[in-house]
């Protein structure tokens, strides 16, 4: 096997009945040279039983960070991001699975443009069902970076698919902010675009979202007023940060 050029970063929190079927799926990846890190932020489920098992059936494979408590995604994705050690880093969530050649088709597309440093791609829903039947539903969902606006923030709110997201590790030293409750991965490119980083698009849904009730955007929406002010209040703060910065 050749030294891997790509980590595939996912972040973890009480996803033990999932994140063994996501972790499978990243080996059915017709690109092989990859390698897994997983950020489990602060599970109290069988998660890192789950994990544990599958590092012994692919030795060197799979990398387990475990926080002793939950600091939320955003720190999550800090974390990863801060422990990438190969030539590009790709997200993927923790219950959600890849097409087969998300990899491939990602390498090629950066080591084809190499001026782009980030390229995103479509998103197709999906459910399973109790007897592992995958079922995808409604039309792609469109990532459309032309339509992103450095100067308006709001521009990338629904726009955005960070899970989507295959960068170069150069993207290391814009720091994804730590917040708790989501929108981390709009700031984040927001960050990107304001540095003027090169952003591509494939225009191919090649990841699939998994439709359930735990996801944390339905939870976040479950949060009352008072919980979300102050993330609002951080986005902006920081947003108010680097253009003065």
């Amino acid at each position: 096997m050749m030294e891997e050029r790509v980590t595939i970063l996912i972040p973890t929190h009480n996803r033990g009945d999932l994140v063994g079927k996501t972790i499978m799926n990243c080996f059915k990846q017709t690109y092989k040279d990859f390698k897994i890190l997983i950020y489990d932020d602060g599970s109290t489920d069988n998660t890192s039983t789950i994990i544990k098992k599958l590092q012994l059936s692919f030795p060197n494979r799979i990398q387990y960070l475990k926080s002793k408590s939950n600091h939320g995604i955003g720190y999550a994705r800090h974390e990863l991001l801060k422990n990438l050690s190969t030539e590009f880093g790709v997200w993927l969530d923790s219950d959600d699975y890849m097409k087969i050649d998300r990899l491939a088709k990602c390498i090629n597309y950066l080591d084809s443009n190499p001026s782009v440093d980030i390229v995103f791609s479509y998103i197709k829903r999906f459910h399973e069902g109790n007897k592992g039947a995958f079922t995808p539903t409604g039309d792609e969902i469109k990532i459309d970076v032309s339509t992103y606006d450095k100067t308006n923030y709001r521009s990338l709110h629904s726009n955005t698919a960070c899970a989507t997201a295959f960068f170069r590790k150069s993207l290391q030293k814009h720091e994804v902010v730590p917040l708790r409750y989501g929108s981390e991965d709009v700031l984040w490119l927001w960050k990107l675009l304001n540095a003027d980083i090169k952003v591509g698009q494939i225009n191919e849904a090649l990841y699939f979202y998994r439709s359930h009730r735990e996801r944390l955007g339905i939870q976040k929406m479950k949060l009352n007023k008072e919980d979300k002010i102050p993330e609002e209040i951080i986005i902006h703060q920081k947003i108010k940060e680097y253009r003065n910065g």
